[in-house]
């Protein structure tokens, strides 16, 4: 009996020498990568105070060109020219490739949709696991003389054509620290998960509300103004137009129905002011907040719009992408396939992210005003917001842009490159009076292998609890995502 008594003692004192020599090894090896990150600080400051000051090329794609070299093919894949005796005339050919592959779990309940009853009900699994190409982007950006820039985007989405995305041409000669864009303006200044490119997002798809209330691109012209710790950016846009079946110029919704030909366009524009007090590498303090509004076809000829296909409409899929994935979330279903009827929306956001070494921590929440018409009532709301953290276990930390007000590159330390581990919790309503557009919150887990800048290997598992349309019974789904990305830049 004692003998076993000594036996258990011995056993409990090996296990709690186990568990604090754990403990301290990881307290080192996070105390070693503070370390290496402080001394990185020294010295990078110098780098960063000189890119602040060279940063006049465009939001997005900013070029560095090679000086006076005539053609150059770079060692990463982009091809870039300038010319010989005048550096303001350059441009330089850049993409990236992304290969997903995303498996549903699930019961055969958990799948189904739930739109229609009886025997319009549709029977179809609407989640089938299946590889996809997810995206595939072009660009081609260049100078045209002092001051003057242009970017020509080109995207391709598995199920869609070829289309225009960044494509306008620029100014820089009004102000210091200041750019003026004109043309296809994007949406992704709203908000800090819209803004941070999907090139360094450590999630294969952005959070629910950054996805569901995403204001949406169009036609028009975009300015920023940038100092040393903050920047704002406006913009103000028209939706897209393309020929309907009958060679009319129409207008497109945010979802891309048809809305109705031959109307005024209709105005959206965003504000983003970003802010941040600290800005070391690896040592950052970001502040953001960021506002849309967005005007609406609330009648045409005095018909309401349920009757011609206007208003607003939101939805968002369970938190990954795959083929014919279908959104349980959907305030078109609501109204029998029509759009809210309504004048205009408002959108708010709040933003707040804070990096040291290399451990981040971001959250935003985004509040939604629709203000409806021919409703007794009146204005709905929703609203969605987002937790997320990071970790780069080699120790580099991800740069901070205080133009953009993001996130984006890692410069792995390692000749085997850069990982990362991550995690979000994110929530979003379509929930209010008596339109039920369903709820869903998300939590992410996520692995990135940075191999070097320009190839990215991910894995993201999901588990989505989702409150579909029209108060259904909730459903739970499993998800694994994987990526391989290559950029050439």
């Amino acid at each position: 009996m004692r003998r076993k008594l000594y036996s258990g003692i011995v056993k409990k004192l090996a296990s709690s020498i186990a568990i604090l020599g754990i403990t301290a090894s990881s307290c080192a090896f996070a105390n070693q990568a503070l370390d290496s990150q402080a001394a990185m600080n020294k010295e990078k400051k110098e780098e960063v105070t000189r890119e602040y000051k060279k940063h006049k090329h465009h939001k997005k794609h900013k070029c560095h060109c090679p000086g006076n070299q005539g053609w150059v093919l770079s060692s990463t894949g982009g091809l870039s020219y300038v010319h010989p005796n005048n550096d303001s005339h350059w441009f330089k050919l850049s993409g990236v490739i992304r290969l997903d592959e995303t498996l549903f779990m699930g019961s055969y309940r958990d799948k189904q949709p739930i739109y229609g009853t009886g025997s319009n009900a549709v029977n179809a699994v609407s989640f089938p696991s299946s590889a996809n190409l997810r995206r595939v982007e072009a660009y081609m950006v260049g100078g045209i003389g002092k001051n003057w820039e242009y970017t020509l985007g080109l995207t391709f989405f598995t199920g869609s054509n070829v289309r225009f995305t960044d494509t306008w041409l620029s100014y820089t000669g009004f102000l210091e620290n200041n750019q003026v864009f004109v043309g296809r303006v994007s949406g992704n200044w709203f908000g800090l998960d819209n803004s941070n490119s999907t090139t360094w997002n450590p999630f294969l798809e952005r959070s629910l509300a950054a996805s569901a209330f995403y204001p949406g691109d169009g036609l028009g012209v975009m300015t920023d103004f940038w100092w040393h710790n903050g920047a704002v950016t406006l913009a103000a846009m028209q939706p897209e137009q393309k020929p309907n079946s009958n060679g009319v110029q129409s207008v497109f919704n945010n979802n891309g129905s048809e809305v109705i030909p031959g109307v005024r366009d209709r105005w959206r524009g965003t504000v983003r002011a970003t802010v941040a007090p600290v800005h070391e590498v690896g040592n950052v303090w970001h502040f953001g907040i960021s506002g849309a509004y967005r005007e609406l076809n609330s009648a045409v000829n005095g018909v309401a719009p349920t009757q011609q296909g206007t208003g607003v409409d939101f939805m968002v899929g369970p938190g990954a992408t795959g083929r014919n994935v279908i959104s349980l979330l959907n305030t078109t279903t609501v109204n029998g396939g029509a759009p809210i009827c309504a004048n205009n929306v408002r959108m708010f956001n709040v933003e707040m992210a804070k990096q040291h070494g290399p451990f981040m921590l971001e959250g935003e929440y985004t509040n939604v005003f629709v203000h409806r018409v021919n409703s007794t009532i009146g204005t709905v709301r929703f609203d969605g917001w987002n937790v997320q953290t990071r970790y780069l276990l080699t120790g580099e930390a991800h740069k901070y842009d205080v133009r953009d007000g993001n996130f984006s590159t890692v410069e792995p330390n390692n000749h085997y490159g850069a990982v990362e581990l991550a995690a979000r919790y994110d929530y979003v309503t379509l929930n209010d009076k008596d339109v039920r557009g369903g709820s869903e919150h998300n939590v992410t887990v996520g692995l990135n292998w940075f191999i070097n800048q320009q190839v990215r290997l991910s894995a993201n598992y999901i588990r989505a609890a989702i409150h579909p349309v029209l108060d259904a019974p909730k459903r739970n789904l499993d998800i694994v995502g994987m990526r391989c990305q290559v950029r050439f830049k």
